[in-house]
Formats: C-alpha cells, sequence, structure tokens
C-alpha cells in the first residue's frame, strides 16, 4: 500500500503521522507492505515528520523529481543528479537508507518561453525523444546535470528540453547504489509506447511495449535491483521495488513488486 499525501502543512502534520501510525498496525496484521511517499527535506515539508514515518511505515519513497515543475516560472531538469544525491542525504538524516526507496522519473519536460512566459509539458521519455529529432535538435551531455540537454529557437518562442533516458537513470541508478538503498521507484507521466512487442520484454514485468531506450532504462533498473537483493533488510527478508512497467503507461506510479 502507498500513501501519496502531499501539501501537509503545520495544521495537518501531526494528523498525517497519526494516520501512519494506526495505518500501520492495520497493515501489519494483514500482511500489507505500507510506504509512504514524500517530497526531498525543505522547510515546507518538515511536517511530514520522516523520522517517525520510517518507525512505522515499512518504506519511506523519495519523489527525487520535480525539481522544476510545470508551472514553476522557470525552465530546468526534472530530475538533476545534485537534486538526486542532496533529496537522498537529506532523507537520510532522518531515514535509515534500509528503509529508504528513491523515486526516478520516466518522464521530462518540454519547456516553452515566450518572453517571460514560461510553460513546461511533462512528457515521456519516448515523446522527447521524438521532439529532439523531428526538430533536429542537437543535444550535449551536461555534467553538471548529467543529463542531455538541447534547444531550438522557433520564432518568439525557444524551446529546451533536459533528457530522461538511459544515461541519466544510469547515474541516479548509481548514487542510489552508492548510497545502499532499499530499493528504487519509477513515476511516468503520458507514456505512448508504440512498440507492441519487442525482443527483450520477456525479462520486463507484465510484458509492457516500449522502445529501446525505455527497454535500456528497465533494464538499468532491473540490475539495481539485483544489487539490493543481495542485501535483504532483516525485517521483511526481502528487498521490494516500485516498478513502474504497468503504471508507466498509465500515467501512474508503478506498483509495490517483491524480487524474490
Amino acid at each position: 500500500l502507498n500513501i501519496d499525501f502531499e501539501k501537509i502543512d503545520e495544521r495537518t502534520g501531526k494528523h498525517f503521522v497519526e494516520f501512519i501510525r494506526e495505518l500501520s498496525v492495520e497493515c501489519r496484521k494483514n500482511g500489507i507492505v505500507l510506504s509512504v511517499d514524500n517530497y526531498p527535506v525543505s522547510g515546507g515539508a518538515i511536517w511530514y515528520n520522516r523520522r517517525e514515518q520510517a518507525v512505522y511505515a515499512d518504506y519511506v519513497i523519495l519523489m527525487g523529481y520535480d525539481e522544476h515543475w510545470g508551472s514553476g516560472g522557470e525552465a530546468g531538469s526534472v530530475s538533476s543528479i545534485d537534486y538526486v544525491e542532496s533529496g537522498i542525504t537529506g532523507t537520510l538524516e532522518y531515514v535509515p537508507a534500509e528503509k529508504l526507496i528513491n523515486g526516478i522519473p520516466f518522464y521530462t519536460r518540454i519547456w516553452k518561453t515566450t518572453g517571460t512566459e514560461v510553460v513546461g509539458e511533462s512528457v515521456g521519455m519516448q515523446a522527447a525523444a521524438a521532439f529532439v529529432a523531428d526538430n533536429g535538435i542537437q543535444t550535449q551531455w551536461q555534467e553538471a546535470e548529467c543529463q542531455h540537454y538541447g534547444e531550438i529557437q522557433k520564432g518568439d518562442t525557444l524551446y529546451q528540453v533536459w533528457l530522461e533516458n538511459y544515461d541519466s537513470i544510469k547515474v541516479k541508478l548509481d548514487v542510489m547504489k552508492t548510497y545502499d538503498l532499499a530499493g528504487v521507484a519509477a513515476l511516468g507521466v503520458n507514456q505512448r509506447p508504440h512498440v507492441a512487442q519487442h525482443p527483450l520484454l520477456g525479462v520486463l514485468p507484465d510484458g509492457a511495449g516500449v522502445d529501446d531506450d525505455h527497454v535500456r532504462a528497465l533494464l538499468a533498473v532491473r540490475n539495481l535491483i539485483a544489487h539490493f537483493a543481495q542485501h535483504p533488510p532483516q525485517k521483511l527478508g526481502v528487498r521490494f521495488v516500485l516498478l513502474a512497467a504497468v503504471g508507466v503507461h498509465k500515467g501512474q506510479t508503478g506498483f509495490l513488486r517483491p524480487l524474490g
């Protein structure tokens, strides 16, 4: 069971934590694994009380994306590597590594800047790659973000994109491996794969149809799962991971899947 309550404030924070406490009791009675989604640590997110969450929930999930959001007024990466790592280290001050799952995006945003108006459209990995190809955009690897970046000017509008693909996701997974986290989560928005079958689908959960780059990204996630599985936490005896093979194609978060 995954809980995703957002915009918790000072007034509702204590009630949210009490809800997690009471819910955890019922989950344990029924053999249900409980996880709770969280923003990266910041002044406005202190009311989530991650330390208490880690006591009662089986896993705390860090939403390591939406560094820049569609209506935020500033174009930028959805999940740069510094954002990912600082989110992990900040959360580890409250949550032990064996209970922390980091969420990665299987989406990005195409940014349109016209004058002072900045708008970001959420698109899947495949759609972003198609936008780059269709517009003949030459992307370059940016070490600061650990992502491929490209832009194009059309009339008065500047289009920008920081791609999420195999390369960017692999760097994120390497960071997670360094901190020996409990697992990986994935969130995908508006995925519309055009490939119904793929030679690698046999190793992917639920036989999801995806393009080559998406398959490589999922396989990178799968390799990290194998690493996590070598060091199962004592409490449950098995690592869990949120895989988005179903949810990524429905604009939803994936589902908890046991590794064994």
